[in-house]
């Protein structure tokens, strides 16, 4: 991935600290007000209940957040929200009952995507690690100046001109993207091949169509993906790239709730 997507600039992220590790209670309140079906149902109120946890990470994910918890409401998902936390540097989403494909598909690649985010500034990011052992994915910035260093788990995003020759099991075409965008079809693109190669499950399951892309690119600021054979844990996939991307700078990268 090209530098200038993560080196932002200086004068923007230096009000972020390092040292933040929970949401601005203005947009907590709003997530929750927004998706009330996910978080405020009278099942819910137990020990369990989100209200004992709240969102246990930095307000950088709340673009993230705010994409999934779309995605599941769209779904009509009838689950609720027990806890959504950082924890080894990526977002973790916990629920009250089991999900479907759909939904768990979703879920995961919203925990995926995390580690291209930076958790405090919602600018692209990767996972850095202390001295201390304390992963955490953070920009570039917030890292030198809190003397953090790349985790050596960390795998950068590929240039578009490499999308094809990497998933050509699964790639036509190379997408057609800004580079604000180039993140999220990365990790887009790596779970769908994971997915269409049968490794998301414990055993290797045939599938008698390959899921095929036809063709990704952004129109008029829409993000389109033409797809065909998905499974329905790749359609809940696709569907949380696609409320990701309405919340993603298509310059910049950054994520931010649309609340």
């Amino acid at each position: 991935m090209s530098d200038d997507i993560i080196n932002n600039s200086t004068s923007e992220i230096s009000k972020f600290s390092i040292s933040e590790q929970s949401v601005d209670p203005v947009i907590a309140k709003k997530i929750i007000s927004k998706y009330g079906n996910l978080f405020n149902k009278p099942k819910a109120r137990s020990k369990t209940s989100f209200s004992v946890y709240g969102f246990e990470h930095a307000t950088g994910w709340t673009g993230i957040i705010d994409g999934l918890c779309a995605t599941l409401t769209d779904h009509c998902c009838q689950t609720s929200v027990v806890q959504i936390k950082q924890k080894l540097g990526g977002l973790r989403f916990y629920v009250e009952t089991e999900l479907d494909d759909f939904e768990s598909g979703a879920c995961e690649f919203a925990e995926l995507f995390s580690y291209r985010i930076c958790e405090i500034s919602g600018y692209p990011g990767i996972l850095h690690v202390n001295k201390s052992r304390w992963f955490r994915t953070i920009c570039n910035e917030i890292a030198i100046n809190n003397e953090f260093t790349r985790s050596r788990k960390v795998t950068q995003s590929m240039e578009r001109s490499a999308f094809v020759r990497e998933y050509q099991n699964i790639l036509e075409t190379t997408p057609i993207i800004p580079n604000g965008l180039l993140n999220l079809v990365d990790r887009l693109l790596y779970m769908l091949n994971w997915e269409a190669q049968g490794k998301s499950s414990r055993f290797l399951i045939p599938r008698d169509k390959m899921l095929i892309i036809h063709n990704i690119s952004v129109l008029n600021s829409h993000f389109k993906i033409i797809f065909e054979n998905a499974t329905e844990r790749e359609l809940g996939i696709i569907a949380c790239a696609r409320q990701l991307a309405l919340r993603i700078n298509p310059v910049s990268g950054r994520i931010q709730p649309l609340l």
